[in-house]
């Protein structure tokens, strides 16, 4: 990918309400999915599609417990 394509990128993941509600979630400390569900009221789908898309974007890591 060059410049642009990576700056294109990053930015398509901050351009949606529920992944910027996801984010700020985020920002503080780590939450399951669960959590995130349960403090942003939205579908545990919803919430998973758009965090597959931040960390396909570099914005989060996740990880298996």
């Amino acid at each position: 990918m060059n410049n642009i394509d990576l700056k294109a990128h990053f930015i398509h993941g901050l351009s949606n309400k529920v992944r910027l509600t996801i984010l700020e979630l985020l920002k503080s400390s780590e939450m399951t999915v669960n959590e995130i569900v349960e403090k942003a009221k939205i579908s545990q789908s919803s919430i998973s599609q758009h965090l597959a898309c931040l960390k396909g974007c570099g914005l989060v890591t996740s990880r298996q417990e």
